[in-house]
């Protein structure tokens, strides 16, 4: 009868399987982590620019209405288009 030394049945995967000598668990916990960074990092990026955004269009609207002067417009815009 062969064994081999993977994942079978008969041992499953903790005991003398995949995660038998824990550097294949360090790898895959690893992975996860670098994983969940960059999502996490990706999303946070898409907030500003969707904050920016949003605020130069509650800019544009206060101009529109009449709120704000051309001058200040301007002076805001350049503020919000430096950050």
């Amino acid at each position: 009868m062969m064994f081999s030394r993977g994942f079978n049945s008969f041992r499953g995967c903790f005991s003398n399987g995949f995660f038998y000598n824990g550097w294949n668990m360090l790898i895959v916990v690893g992975i996860i982590l670098i994983i969940a960074t960059t999502v996490y990092f990706l999303i946070r990026r898409n907030r500003s620019i969707v904050s920016s955004q949003s605020a130069l269009e509650l800019l544009t609207m206060k101009y529109v209405k009449g709120e704000i002067t051309e001058e200040e417009y301007l002076r805001r815009k350049e503020v919000l288009d430096r950050k």
